[in-house]
């Protein structure tokens, strides 16, 4: 079974504000009832994402604040979702991470991931929620940990490994980043 633990925020239950795709401690309690149902771990594959969303922050804002309230966009009996954003491929994230950001990249340590902030090319400011090789990192150690078969990212094509996507030389070693943090997903070495 393909466990899809991202797109968690397509019914907001809390406040309105941009936060994580795939937070861990969800991922977690999602294998868990997996588990809890008596599917074996080995039956499990641990779905992850190579992407982010961003969202236009709404209000007046400086762009450097850690919340981002995003527009009221009802799903499914909820008055907010992730539809108040737009998926963008890991390459294009670090693309626009590379570039000129409102905030260094940051580290919400409540959700496990990454995120930073930006101003389009409209003014408008907007909130980047991802996952990168540290927080993906985590959550191979997680399936890993749990003896899942498997883990998979869900998109390969969003990354760059040649460059030619974003024109950006270092788009190569970030493609070989996201691929290196797959090795936490290793079993652990037996201390000699």
């Amino acid at each position: 079974l393909y466990v899809m633990v991202y797109d968690t925020r397509s019914q907001i239950f809390d406040r309105c504000i941009a936060s994580a795709n795939a937070p861990l401690s969800v991922a977690q309690r999602g294998l868990g009832r997996y588990l809890d149902l008596g599917i074996a771990p080995a039956k499990l594959v641990l779905g992850v994402p190579w992407y982010g969303y961003t969202y236009p922050c709404q209000g007046n804002m400086s762009g450097t604040e850690a919340y981002c309230p995003i527009a009221e966009v009802p799903f499914r009996g909820v008055n907010c979702s992730d539809a108040a954003g737009s998926e963008i491929a890991y390459s294009r994230i670090r693309a626009l991470l590379d570039g000129e950001t409102l905030t260094p990249r940051r580290w919400d340590s409540s959700v496990q991931s990454p995120y930073f902030n930006y101003q389009s090319t409209d003014g408008s400011i907007h909130q980047m929620w991802y996952d990168d090789p540290q927080s993906l990192a985590l959550k191979y150690a997680a399936a890993r940990d749990l003896g899942l078969l498997g883990v998979g990212p869900f998109t390969f094509d969003d990354l760059d490994p040649a460059g030619k996507k974003t024109g950006k030389p270092m788009a190569v070693t970030e493609t070989e980043e996201m691929w290196a943090a797959l090795a936490s997903f290793a079993p652990k070495k037996e201390a000699v």
